[in-house]
C-alpha cells in the first residue's frame, strides 16, 4: 500500500451530513436562547440542540482514530510527536484567532471584564466553575486534551496489551462514574460540572475504538452495523426521555445514551450508500465550514442581536435573516482568511503522507 493511501481516503458525504447537522444543532439552540423576544415553549426543544457538541465528539474520534489506526495499519507504528503535531496545526492557530476576537469583544463591550485568563492558552477553561468569556471552547479544551492523551496512552498500551487493545470499550464508562460522583454535588448551571475533560470524554473514546474495527476488525464492525441499526432509536429515545423527565438521571446516565446513539447513528450512516440529501452542495459547504462556524457563531449571533437593536427591527423573519446572514457570513470569512491559511501551513510544514 501506498504511503499517501494513509489519509487519501475517499470523502464520505454521510459523514459531510452529520457534521452539517452537528452545527446547525448547535447554532440553532444558540440562537433561540439569544432571540429579542422570548420563545420559552420552543427553547424547551431547542435546548437538545446543546448536545450536537456530542456528536461532533464522535465524530472528532472517528476521524483521528481512523487515521490513527490506518498508519498502524500500514507502518506497524505510529509516529506520535508528528501525529500531535499535525492535530494542533490543524486546531489550535484557528482557536487562537477565535479567542483574540472574543476576548477583544469582551473588552470593548465591558472593560470591567477586561483581564485576560491564561487558562485559555493552555485549553483549562473547561475546569473553571464558571467560564467569563468564549464559552464555545469548552468542548475544543476536551478535544485538545484527548488528542495529547490518546496517541500517547495508545502507543504505551500497544506494548503492553498488544492485540488486547480492542477491549479498551469499557473506559467508555469512566465519564458516567465521574458523573455519579459529581452529581452528589451541585450540577446546575454551566461550567465544570457539564464542561470537564474526565465527565465528557466518551463520545470521542467511542469514535476512536469504532475506527479500530472499521479499520483492523472487519467481523466485528459487521456486527457493530448490525447493532446500530437495531439499537439507534431505543436509545436516543430513552435519552430524551430522561433530558425531559430526571434530569440528574440524565446528567449520570443520559449523557453516555447521548454518546452512544451518536456512535449508532454514525456506524449506520459509515455503512450505508450516500443519502441524497448528503451530497447537496449546501451539506459539503455547512461541513466543511463547521469548524469555523462553531468558532465564531456566538459573536455573530451578539452583533446580530445588536444590529437588529440599532435598526429596531421587530419581525421574527427578519430576525431569522439577520442571525442566518451574520452565522454564515462570518463563518465563510473566517474559513477563508484563517482555517484555509492554517491547513495548507499545517500540510506544507507537515506534509500528510508521513515517511515509511
Amino acid at each position: 500500500m501506498r504511503p499517501d493511501s494513509l489519509t487519501a481516503t475517499p470523502r464520505n458525504a454521510n459523514l459531510d451530513l452529520l457534521r452539517a447537522t452537528a452545527i446547525l444543532l448547535v447554532i440553532v439552540y444558540h440562537v433561540v436562547l439569544m432571540w429579542p423576544v422570548p420563545l420559552e415553549t420552543l427553547r424547551q426543544y431547542t435546548a437538545l440542540g446543546a448536545y450536537g457538541v456530542d456528536l461532533f465528539f464522535v465524530l472528532s474520534g472517528w476521524l483521528v482514530g481512523g487515521l490513527y489506526w490506518r498508519e498502524h495499519k500500514v507502518t506497524g507504528r505510529v509516529g506520535v510527536g508528528r501525529f500531535i503535531s499535525r492535530r494542533v496545526l490543524r486546531t489550535v492557530p484557528c482557536y487562537l484567532v477565535a479567542l483574540a476576537f472574543s476576548w477583544g469583544a469582551v473588552r470593548m463591550s465591558d472593560p470591567q471584564r477586561g483581564a485576560f485568563d491564561p487558562s485559555y492558552l493552555l485549553f483549562l477553561q473547561n475546569y473553571k466553575a464558571t467560564m467569563p468569556y468564549f464559552l464555545v471552547s469548552w468542548s475544543l479544551c476536551i478535544e485538545e486534551h484527548f488528542y495529547l492523551i490518546f496517541p500517547l496512552t495508545m502507543a504505551l498500551l500497544a506494548k503492553a496489551m498488544g492485540t488486547k487493545i480492542g477491549r479498551l470499550w469499557p473506559l467508555c464508562l469512566v465519564p458516567l462514574l465521574a458523573r455519579t460522583v459529581q452529581s452528589y454535588h451541585d450540577v446546575g448551571g454551566f461550567g465544570y460540572p457539564w464542561t470537564a475533560t474526565h465527565l465528557r470524554f466518551e463520545g470521542l473514546l467511542a469514535g476512536v475504538l469504532a475506527a479500530r474495527l472499521h479499520c483492523l476488525a472487519s467481523l466485528s464492525w459487521q456486527g457493530l452495523i448490525k447493532w446500530s441499526r437495531m439499537l439507534f432509536v431505543p436509545v436516543l429515545a430513552t435519552a430524551v426521555i430522561l433530558h425531559f423527565t430526571a434530569f440528574r438521571l440524565f446528567y449520570t446516565l443520559g449523557l453516555t445514551l447521548i454518546a452512544l446513539a451518536f456512535l449508532l447513528l454514525l456506524v449506520t450512516m459509515v455503512a450505508r450508500p450516500p443519502l441524497r440529501l448528503a451530497s447537496h452542495p449546501a451539506v459539503k459547504a455547512i461541513a466543511l465550514g463547521s469548524y469555523s462556524m462553531y468558532l465564531t457563531h456566538a459573536l455573530m449571533i451578539h452583533l446580530s442581536r445588536q444590529t437588529i437593536q440599532h435598526l429596531s427591527i421587530h419581525s421574527n423573519t427578519l430576525y431569522g435573516m439577520v442571525f442566518a446572514s451574520f452565522i454564515l457570513f462570518g463563518g465563510g470569512l473566517f474559513y477563508v482568511l484563517v482555517e484555509k491559511p492554517s491547513l495548507l501551513l499545517r500540510d506544507r510544514l507537515l506534509p500528510a503522507s508521513p515517511p515509511l
